[in-house]
């Protein structure tokens, strides 16, 4: 018997192990037949690896509070509502790209509500990542491109060019600025930032563009080497320029989810009009844009207090 235990170790298969050694103290394994002993086995290994996998999922998201559901509090001073959150444990807003936002003033408990929607995407086998998101008014302005494409047709032609989408988010604010460029070139790339910055009408104190080469000549983990003529451009305007890490989400999550819910809403628009210049795009994205301000996030909220901060996740 310990030959056996030994060598499903070797293999790997330490629940099927563990079963075997308590079925064989409590004397039990005499007792069943050769199907109910090899599915006790195999439902060990596999509750084994469950837990592996959400123990691991859990260290990978570095949230704040061990916390569940079932640990929440939904007395009346809380002002949680159940149903939503029991609504929410079966982890259909994640499968259905939906996202929550939980509000309410500092001390509320957002951190552990935050935290027990976490754990129980993790038990869901959903790889979590979870911080909190602090912008200081004017500090930071994101920029990226967006990774689908716009388009509009030449008049005379009918030839169909394709344009990119650029998209700019105030940290603090989340005023956002949306336009059809030619390319992701040098200076279309400047061009499209300049044009942000007169349109916010104001200068943040830093720039965080994605690694793209109009911005970033080469990457690096704490020096990046930055474009040149993209660098004159900042110091021109007095702001400093800090890219968003390579292979770090956290960074620029901000400006992703901006580009995307803006590309949607910008497509689902004009998706049915054809424009026969950049100029005429150009100006059907504005006033999007002016519709897309007074227009909130697809989020899901918790009932509670004004929302005066938030716990992202």
């Amino acid at each position: 018997m310990e030959q056996i235990k030994s060598e499903l170790l070797t293999m790997r298969l330490p629940g099927m192990a563990g079963a075997l050694q308590t079925l064989r103290e409590s004397r039990r394994i005499h007792e069943l037949s050769f199907t109910d002993g090899l599915r006790i086995l195999v439902q060990a290994e596999r509750d084994q690896r469950e837990t592996n996998r959400y123990k691991r999922l859990v260290k990978n998201a570095s949230f704040r509070y061990q916390a569940c559901i079932e640990e929440l509090s939904f007395d009346a001073a809380r002002g949680l509502d159940r149903n939503q959150v029991l609504s929410l444990a079966n982890g259909s807003y994640i499968r259905d790209a939906g996202s929550i936002l939980v509000t309410g003033a500092t001390g509320c408990g957002k951190s552990f509500v935050a935290s027990a929607l976490g754990h129980q995407a993790c038990r869901q086998g959903f790889s979590v990542m979870y911080f909190g998101m602090q912008h200081e008014a004017g500090d930071k302005m994101f920029v990226d491109y967006a990774g689908k494409k716009l388009h509009h047709v030449e008049y005379g032609t009918g030839e169909i060019i394709e344009c990119e989408f650029f998209v700019s988010v105030l940290g603090q604010s989340q005023y956002t600025y949306a336009e059809a460029s030619p390319s992701q070139r040098k200076e279309d790339f400047i061009s499209s930032v300049q044009k942000a910055l007169h349109y916010y009408g104001g200068v943040p104190k830093v720039l965080v563009p994605d690694n793209l080469k109009s911005a970033v000549s080469k990457s690096g983990k704490y020096d990046p080497a930055l474009n040149e003529d993209f660098l004159d451009m900042a110091n021109h305007y007095g702001c400093g320029v800090l890219p968003a890490r390579s292979r770090k989400p956290r960074d620029k999550s901000l400006v992703e989810n901006h580009i995307r819910t803006l590309y949607t809403r910008v497509h689902a628009e004009l998706s049915q009009v054809t424009f026969f210049s950049l100029e005429e795009l150009n100006g059907a994205i504005l006033r999007c844009l002016e519709k897309h301000k007074g227009v909130p996030l697809p989020e899901r909220r918790t009932r509670g207090v004004p929302p005066e901060g938030q716990e992202t996740l």
